[in-house]
């Protein structure tokens, strides 16, 4: 024993300090029991919490996305802004226009060939 529990031992002696009121422990667990099925259980279930969780991932993601996309497509935009700047406003002769260029794509892609193409203006025309 410490020198503190032998002067508390010699002031308190051996009676006891503290009382059990009697039949304590053998009603303690329906007394449990009954406290915890007249408290009121909280109300926050599990899937509200991962679907707070998912809906705030998608969220983040959708930022992300948005915001890496405006990056890019503004620095992209920037430096064809300024392409288009440095380039002669009208083309050289000799050279297509993107325009016609982008024609010949379509036609391609859609295996047309000039006498088709030549056809169909024709019919427009009418």
């Amino acid at each position: 024993m410490d020198a503190d529990e032998l002067q508390l031992f010699k002031i308190v002696g051996k009676r006891e300090c503290f009382r059990v009121p009697e039949g304590y422990f053998s009603q303690l667990a329906e007394r449990v029991g009954d406290r915890l099925l007249q408290a009121p259980m909280p109300r926050r279930s599990f899937r509200l919490q991962l679907r707070r969780h998912r809906i705030l991932a998608a969220a983040t993601v959708a930022a992300v996305v948005a915001l890496t996309s405006a990056l890019w497509f503004g620095s992209h935009l920037a430096s064809r802004q300024e392409q288009v700047s440095m380039s002669p406003s009208t083309p050289a002769v000799g050279h297509e226009s993107h325009s016609d260029h982008l024609l010949d794509e379509c036609a391609d892609f859609a295996m047309l060939d000039n006498d088709d193409i030549y056809s169909y203006l024709d019919e427009n025309e009418r």
